[in-house]
């Protein structure tokens, strides 16, 4: 694997320069920790263990979820804050077991999950029509099932098969399970086996390829898998002690992946270019003070519309101090420049995490917050973040002697999901289109005032120069500094030509 550039790790602004630091450095018991808008909401009371999670392009939530005696599948309907609860299934042992679900073109749930019957453990399906749920068995289940829905609106599932063969021999086989007009079909792929422990991730493709993240076994190494050429093909993404988070495709068909290295105390975003995998390390431990040591258990995935990556994590981190480990929670993203974390939660007990997106770039999760040894509470949080960017609505040049002057508007949008602050404006001439160091920085001092999400605000710009300024460039750059976040650092510069 090639290792990116420094540049791309989280800087001090970002995730070490948020309540993290000033949480391990103070009153980490006491004080409250900033949020930084993340907006989070606590669902239900669930058995400990991963939850399913989809997000419609309309931003309704959908969560699948093990109730606390764990004998019950539950699904949960979040849209405009309101809530629909609803039972889906129910066994005589476990039911509901490491859910993964997904949305057909309808916006309706389907979901894959492990069941206890009693005398069979094994894969179900459940679906809802729009008017009532309906549930399949679909032949010998072990663990970790995702699902996807493919074009035609049927479902395809990943899963691990956990047997024993002989005395003491377990084997845990990768099964590819997908419906067709002539009913479900089976597929083991040769060679390839996946820890029942872990979820798996599954990512159709537009072709229907499958695409499949996964804890291999019995080696538990990070493995992507995918049957794009005919054939299976399995590539390992790092060394052992590695979990696999989400896997999704960027725009080209690429794959990428979230990866929590326990061992290196490090969150890690790989992607395949087309002909290599590359890696950025977007937290580790030389982002914590001294005197501490932490350790990734979970890491989730969602690209936007620029294929720029965001991923939730968990972690637990040792502050020598105290001499125990704290769980945290953390959101970081690209903003096409550099990677920034928000910090979410010290509250995130449980070792598993789940996140996705709607149609407007805003980013939802879900986490555990561990109550007892048989307890959680399943909490939903939604990341808003602002996109300022603009035009120059109009530039009006004049001269009077030897001194010109311009009188500009420039209007500002907010095109994110969540509201600005205010952002100081910076403005250069410039001999081209090019924002570099060698154009002339303008002493007028500007600011976007708050901005809301949608809401376009028109600044007024005027200033002198001598001599002529026609033929020059006018560059206006919000948040110079990067202090604010942002969701699309580039678009934060807007240039515009200069006439007579």
């Amino acid at each position: 694997m090639r290792t990116n550039s420094p540049s791309h790790r989280v800087t001090a602004r970002g995730i070490q320069g948020v309540a993290l630091l000033s949480a391990l450095l103070g009153a980490l018991l006491t004080a409250p920790l900033a949020r930084a808008g993340v907006q989070q909401k606590s669902l239900d009371h669930a058995a400990p263990g991963p939850v399913g999670i989809a997000v419609g392009p309309d931003g309704v939530v959908h969560v699948s979820w093990q109730s606390r005696d764990g004998h019950q599948l539950h699904y949960t309907r979040i849209e405009r804050g309101k809530k629909v609860d609803q039972a889906v299934d129910s066994a005589v042992g476990w039911c509901g077991f490491q859910s993964s679900i997904a949305l057909d073109s309808a916006g309706l749930p389907h979901i894959a999950y492990y069941a206890d019957r009693g005398t069979d453990q094994v894969l179900a399906y459940a679906h809802f029509d729009g008017v009532a749920w309906h549930t399949e068995d679909l032949g010998p289940g072990g663990g970790g099932p995702a699902i996807a829905i493919d074009a035609n609106d049927e479902p395809h599932i990943v899963h691990a098969i956990e047997r024993m063969v002989g005395v003491s021999t377990w084997v845990s086989p990768l099964e590819y399970v997908h419906r067709d007009d002539s009913g479900w079909q089976h597929e083991r792929p040769a060679g390839i086996a996946a820890d029942p422990r872990v979820p798996l991730s599954l990512v159709l493709d537009p072709e229907g390829h499958v695409h499949v993240a996964m804890q291999s076994f019995p080696d538990y190494l990070p493995v992507y898998a995918t049957d794009a050429s005919g054939d299976w093909v399995a590539t390992t993404l790092g060394d052992n002690n590695t979990i696999v988070g989400s896997l999704v495709l960027d725009s080209l068909g690429h794959p990428h992946v979230a990866l929590a290295l326990a061992s290196a105390g490090t969150i890690r975003h790989s992607h395949f270019d087309g002909s290599q995998w590359l890696t950025d390390d977007l937290f580790g431990p030389s982002d914590l003070p001294p005197g501490t040591s932490n350790m990734p258990q979970s890491a989730a995935l969602v690209l936007d519309a620029h294929d720029r990556p965001a991923v939730l994590f968990k972690t637990q981190i040792y502050v020598e101090r105290f001499a125990e480990w704290f769980d945290f929670l953390a959101y970081a993203y690209h903003d096409g420049v550099e990677w920034r974390g928000l910090l979410v939660s010290h509250r995130a007990s449980d070792d598993w995490v789940r996140l996705g997106t709607d149609a407007n770039g805003a980013s939802y999760g879900a986490y555990g917050r561990r109550r007892g040894s048989d307890s959680a509470v399943v909490t939903q949080l939604r990341v808003p973040l602002p996109d300022l960017t603009g035009d120059w609505a109009s530039l009006a040049t004049s001269q009077r002697g030897a001194v010109s002057r311009v009188d500009a508007v420039l209007d500002v949008r907010n095109e994110g999901t969540g509201n600005s602050r205010s952002a100081p404006i910076a403005l250069y001439l410039s001999s081209d289109a090019v924002l570099d160091p060698g154009d002339t920085p303008l002493a007028v001092h500007k600011g976007t005032g708050a901005v809301a999400t949608g809401r376009t605000k028109s600044i007024r710009i005027s200033f002198t120069r001598p001599g002529s300024v026609a033929g020059f460039y006018l560059i206006a750059v919000l948040d110079p500094k990067g202090r604010l976040d942002d969701l699309d650092r580039p678009n934060n510069t807007i240039v515009g030509l200069l006439g007579d």
